[in-house]
């Protein structure tokens, strides 16, 4: 039993992102265009991205994500920027402002966090 705890408690330490992972990973220069690279993402992701509405954009930050744990997909690093827009949904109504967060990596997004999850973002 003990073995089974000291395994788990290991595991656990290994899905920890420390200061070094982020400063090390290869997530590719700063995305100077960081606007247009989360524009295009939008335009190829939402229904009718031509109606987006009050779009904002936060500078980006060099950061990790992920979640903890042994059944997690592990930690990632990449440029962490925060959008809010309005958008349309599938009837055609706009569904109100929507924050959620990006991860850039050697210009482009390569992950985006659902809206129930944007601690952090704008200040919220």
């Amino acid at each position: 039993m003990r073995t089974w705890i000291v395994l788990a408690c290991l595991l656990l330490a290994a899905c920890s992102p420390s200061g070094k992972d982020i400063k090390q990973a290869d997530i590719g220069p700063y995305p100077d265009n960081y606007k247009q690279i989360i524009w295009e993402w939008l335009r190829h992701n939402l229904k009718d991205p031509y109606a987006v509405q009050d779009l904002v954009i936060a500078q980006p930050t060099r950061e990790s994500y992920g979640s903890k744990g042994v059944l997690s997909s592990g930690h990632y690093c990449g440029w962490r920027t925060c959008a809010f827009y309005n958008s349309r949904d599938s009837v055609g109504a706009f569904v109100g402002t929507t924050p959620e967060i990006f991860w850039i990596a050697h210009g482009k997004v390569v992950h985006r966090t659902p809206p129930e999850d944007t601690s952090g973002c704008f200040g919220r």
